[in-house]
């Protein structure tokens, strides 16, 4: 004689089971797909993070900057800062000569509006330069129009030395808008 009583127990247990998968597989594939978009987003923030610092770097012009400023930048830095800046790293630097390598520091997205998002993303890129060697250091953000440059630091052995000797620029500090 059968039990019929533990069919609709099995039939439960297997829909339930298949739910568990379905959940499971859907959380599996916005994972997938968001590390698949992380990825897609750090290669492109590395490609622009490396084209500006190679045109940035090869004659330090402050106009190079403004065309890749971005809102952020242009309130925290003057056309004015920027060329005294960029006038201290022509001096103690002088021009790129080779990026040695480039890294994703943080990454970090928002909602600005229902329909518009902010990608923010820090780079690190150890580069030579003619005079020495230096890690530039860059925010840099898309909204909408592309990428644009937030904010630019430079590390750099030639700056310490600049300001021992206390020529590296006006006011003996570091170089950062």
């Amino acid at each position: 004689m059968k039990n019929k009583g533990l069919k609709p127990v099995w039939v439960i247990l297997i829909c339930i089971g298949l739910c568990g998968l379905c959940c499971c597989g859907g959380i599996g594939v916005l994972v997938f797909r968001g590390i698949g978009d992380a990825s897609k987003v750090q290669a492109e923030a590395i490609a622009y993070s490396r084209e500006s610092i190679q045109a940035l770097g090869e004659n330090w012009d402050p106009a190079e900057m403004h065309k890749r400023a971005s809102p952020i930048m242009n309130q925290a830095a003057s056309p004015e800062a920027l060329a005294s800046i960029f006038s201290i790293y022509r001096k103690n630097l002088g021009s790129l000569k080779k990026i040695q390598s480039t890294s994703i520091g943080n990454m970090s997205t928002s909602m600005s509006t229902l329909t518009s998002q902010r990608t923010t993303v820090f780079t690190n890129s150890n580069c030579v330069f003619a005079k020495g060697k230096g890690t530039v250091r860059l925010r840099i953000s898309r909204q909408d129009a592309g990428w644009q440059i937030d904010r630019i630091d430079i590390d750099s052995h030639e700056f310490l030395r600049a300001l021992s000797k206390g020529d590296a620029g006006k006011g003996g500090s570091k170089p950062t808008p």
